[in-house]
């Protein structure tokens, strides 16, 4: 029996729901491990951006949000990691095309075997003029696997499972210096994206873990210690793209994200008010 170990590529079948104000709905089958999906969104017979089209999207694994951010903050990030998007195309990366040169790139791939259902649902603009959504997604039939952390020599590898889950949190900050407490903190965190309305107004950003002081830096200083790596951060331009960010991997390990055991404290300093949009980036282990 032969067995193919390559990705393929096949074209998103059955999608639902495309009308003006309306929710389509994309099921894909569960018995696959997948990388990517790729979505193109258009009206009136020609591209149209997806944070136009779209204004809302939901990755679901049984049930359970996942993914529960707008398509513009995936564009954002797209961009900020150095992915190219032409109008109307809009890439969801499990599998992140921008960590192909680490060893077990695959780590964070969606490996959907015994789980019941996976569903990707997007809100559609209600004065959208004969909308249209297509798309592909990349996949292959391997196992996420690994040996067990501390098991004895020879014990045979079992899968595991270790998506990225993305949510989107928003504050009201004043002009000065404001504390934030409340992100969660029950899985490792990746990364936080951070943008305020309006934009440029972030000055300083210090982060602390458990008391641990993990940064602590001017905006500028912090884009342009992430921009040695690739990352394009600092925003003039309106709701694109992001002030600055907290990467915990930014050499592309996800292995490194940030662990906290009590607490994680974001203290801002803007030059006005602002309402900041933060994302995040978590590793909880499990489709949850």
């Amino acid at each position: 029996m032969i067995v193919n170990r390559g990705r393929l590529i096949n074209t998103l079948a059955g999608i639902n729901g495309v009308v003006a104000g309306g929710v389509a709905s994309i099921k894909l089958d569960c018995n696959r491990r997948y990388h990517r999906v790729i979505l193109q969104t258009g009206a009136s017979g020609s591209p149209v951006s997806a944070a136009t089209l779209l204004p809302t999207l939901q990755l679901l694994v049984n049930g359970v949000k996942m993914w529960d951010i707008t398509p513009q903050e995936i564009l954002n990030i797209n961009a900020a990691i150095g992915l190219t998007q032409a109008t109307g195309e809009m890439t969801l990366s499990f599998t992140d095309p921008t960590r192909k040169f680490i060893r077990r790139d695959t780590l964070n791939s969606w490996d959907m075997v015994g789980q019941s259902t996976f569903e990707i649902d997007a809100g559609i603009e209600s004065g959208a003029t004969t909308p249209t959504l297509t798309g592909i997604f990349e996949f292959d039939y391997i196992r996420n696997m690994k040996v067990p952390w501390g098991a004895a020599a020879g014990t045979p590898q079992a899968p595991f499972i270790q998506p990225f889950a993305r949510h989107t949190y928003t504050f009201n900050l004043p002009g000065g210096i404001s504390l934030l407490n409340t992100l969660p903190i029950s899985s490792p965190i990746a990364r936080i994206w951070l943008r305020g309305s309006p934009v440029a107004q972030i000055s300083a950003l210090e982060i602390l873990q458990d008391n641990n002081k993990v940064l602590d830096a001017t905006v500028s200083q912090i884009n342009q210690a992430y921009g040695d790596y690739g990352f394009t951060l600092g925003n003039a331009s309106g709701a694109a793209g992001y002030d600055t960010a907290f990467i915990a991997d930014p050499n592309g390990r996800p292995w490194l994200a940030l662990k906290c055991q009590a607490e994680l404290v974001l203290k801002v300093t803007t030059l006005e008010s602002i309402v900041l949009t933060a994302v995040i980036e978590t590793l909880p282990g499990a489709y949850r």
